[in-house]
């Protein structure tokens, strides 16, 4: 059903019976107006911000043990701690996601907050990328992984806020 707002809601079946949309237990907490299916845009930004926490975890992987992709990513290829002065920052943006991933899931007060500021922790490095390799000629791979990062970050930040402020 539609609601005042736009937003499409669907009632949870309470009683334990199984219905038409299945008991695979989708749905969200309750609300002021009672339990409520999560919407598409929920699902896609929290999909999308497990993919990131995960994928962040991986290029990390990939950047210390493949050497091609550390070649990549290298910004300054004669000190390697310049990249890996990265980690920190990026592990603190895993966490982020998976704080972002836990806020829509509950439809928590701050799962805005927390998509914003997962969305501010891509975004700086992308930015300072997007001046570094035109500048140095290196880190190309780095910038190629940030951009579609920081732009999907970007978008489900603004869905989480938008949600957020029709529900």
């Amino acid at each position: 059903m539609a609601s005042v707002t736009g937003r499409t809601e669907r009632p949870v079946d309470t009683t334990g019976s199984s219905s038409s949309t299945g008991s695979s237990g989708s749905t969200g907490p309750p609300s002021s107006t009672g339990p409520t299916a999560f919407t598409p845009s929920e699902w896609v930004c929290a999909g999308y911000f497990t993919v990131q926490a995960v994928g962040g975890i991986v290029l990390w992987v990939a950047t210390r043990s493949v050497r091609l992709v550390r070649s990549g990513m290298e910004l300054l290829p004669d000190q390697p701690q310049v990249t890996d002065a990265f980690l920190l920052p990026d592990v603190i943006a895993i966490i982020g996601s998976a704080l972002a991933v836990l806020g829509i899931l509950r439809r928590s007060r701050w799962r805005v907050p927390m998509a914003a500021f997962t969305f501010g922790c891509v975004v700086y490095p992308t930015v300072l990328l997007a001046w570094w390799v035109p500048q140095q000629g290196t880190g190309a791979g780095a910038l190629a992984v940030m951009l579609p990062t920081a732009l999907l970050c970007g978008w489900c930040a603004l869905q989480v806020w938008r949600d957020e402020t029709t529900s």
